[in-house]
């Protein structure tokens, strides 16, 4: 699923329906936040604990597919599903103060603090509605705090979460080294981050494309291969993408697994440029992958 980020109040309009709309993969829902100081009893466990859980709603997106944290929008849950569902507004007071506690909280608490993000307050007559907008992270984002026990104790710990549809989820050492080694995950980013820059949707493909020849003897020769229109890109999926190939008067599709693609970018003309590790190349008919020189 791809996320729509809400920068506006239209977009929140579009994007959240009150009796609707429920949390998904890239949208989660808080009525409020522990976040103000000037509250009866507010001391600093309590404001670490408040940030620290903040982070864990950031970090979730940033290690999955991307998203955004709305709060001052009540949910509930739904028994049927188990899916949280938006029920109304809850005007966030003093929203530009959040704001800043919530950066505060990420250079605090998540790590690199570096990765991308915006925290947006979208205001109208009727409601006050701060959202933290995340992409995916190619970096794994870790909460990391620490907790002084005594004069001569302290306890660190570091965590790695993940979001599906119902919520957000732990990372084991084995999920965490995964997504570390997942070389697809930056690249299929990279892919993502270059189709959302260009202004034509034509692709050009570094180093063409090829025929495949069999020999009598079945040795495999490989001559360029000129096309006659515009190659696009069709449908994407978590682990692959879609070219569409002009042939004739009609098309081909092949589909590109992320780890194929060695560099990706937008040239000054607006096109999509690939570097592959492999061929494209047609036979028998349709278009395939072959090994490169």
């Amino acid at each position: 699923m791809t996320p729509v980020y809400i920068r506006t109040v239209e977009d929140l309009d579009a994007v959240v329906k009150i009796g609707v709309t429920k949390e998904n993969l890239v949208l989660e829902f808080k009525g409020e936040i522990d976040w103000d100081s000037k509250k009866k009893g507010y001391d600093h466990k309590r404001k670490a604990t408040a940030q620290q859980e903040t982070c864990r709603d950031i970090a979730q997106f940033a290690n999955t597919s991307g998203g955004s944290l709305l709060i001052g929008v009540k949910e509930r849950l739904d028994p049927a599903n188990g899916l949280k569902l938006a029920i109304g507004f809850e005007s966030v007071n003093k929203p530009d103060g959040m704001k800043a506690w919530i950066e505060e909280a990420i250079k605090n608490y998540l790590v690199p603090a570096t990765f991308a993000h915006s925290v947006e307050v979208l205001r109208d007559a009727k409601r006050t509605v701060v959202v933290v907008n995340v992409p995916p992270s190619i970096h794994l984002v870790a909460l990391w705090h620490s907790e002084r026990k005594s004069q001569f104790e302290e306890k660190h710990s570091i965590e790695y979460l993940y979001r599906d549809s119902h919520g957000k989820k732990w990372m084991n050492p084995d999920e965490v080294e995964r997504h570390i080694m997942n070389g697809s995950r930056a690249t299929k980013l990279a892919v993502e981050q270059a189709l959302s820059q260009k202004t034509t949707n034509e692709v050009r493909l570094a180093g063409g494309y090829w025929r495949v020849s069999e020999s009598e003897r079945s040795n495999r020769s490989y001559s360029p291969w000129k096309v006659k229109g515009t190659v696009t890109i069709g449908r994407t999926d978590e682990h692959w993408f879609e070219l569409i190939i002009p042939y004739g008067a009609a098309t081909r599709c092949i589909n590109l697994p992320y780890s194929v693609v060695q560099h990706v970018w937008v040239g000054s003309d607006g096109r999509l440029n690939l570097l592959l590790s492999v061929r494209v190349a047609f036979s028998d008919d349709q278009f395939v992958l072959e090994p490169s020189a």
